[in-house]
């Protein structure tokens, strides 16, 4: 960042090494800031799935899936259901206190949702994403929580903040009496085939 003193990084490998022969089995060296959330933080580090600073080559970057064509951006009904599913049971997990970037965000489709092509899809992520942006204020401006049970970091991601609560509602009661629509015409069609078929 412009202005920042650049960060220069030290190799403590061989230091903390050296600190780890002193101690005993069940013994841990920390700071006296230290606290739970914390430990549950370093359980997770090195862990592939776990760790956001791990650099694993078989992970493939949002910004390059999205590049290279490697997700669905207008998938089957079938897969939209699947993956509405999925993202319910995701948000789920958030609210019961595991962080946004472990749940939500591990579906790539979170990360852009206006790039999605299937409405039905985009207007899900996008409502998903601002239930969570409202819930997260919510949360914070009451402050009745502590970091353990409710994660507030978001981890740089965005919660469609950029759209208003009415731009949300309004898409998603447009969507309904589209899709409404749709399925009178269907069910019209069907019993207009079975008179005449």
């Amino acid at each position: 960042m412009e202005g920042d003193a650049e960060i220069t990084w030290m190799d403590l490998t061989e230091v903390l090494r050296e600190a780890a022969k002193d101690l005993g089995e069940g013994q841990m060296l920390h700071a006296e800031s230290f606290n739970l959330g914390d430990s549950m933080s370093a359980l997770e580090m090195m862990d592939p799935k776990m760790d956001a600073g791990l650099l694993n080559p078989d992970v493939i970057p949002a910004d390059e899936c999205f590049e290279k064509g490697l997700i669905p951006l207008n998938p089957d009904t079938e897969t939209v259901v699947a993956l509405i599913d999925r993202l319910s049971a995701l948000e789920m997990t958030w609210l019961r206190g595991s962080p946004i970037v472990q749940t939500l965000f591990t579906s790539i489709h979170c990360h852009r949702p206006a790039a999605i092509v299937h409405e039905t899809l985009r207007i899900y992520c996008q409502a998903l994403l601002k239930c969570c942006d409202i819930t997260k204020r919510v949360v914070s401006k009451a402050s009745v929580h502590e970091e353990e049970d409710f994660s507030t970091n978001i981890g740089g991601y965005s919660l469609c903040e950029e759209l208003t609560d009415e731009e949300v509602t309004a898409a998603l009661t447009a969507h309904e009496e589209a899709l409404s629509q749709k399925a009178k015409t269907y069910k019209l069609q069907r019993e207009g085939k079975a008179e005449f078929g």
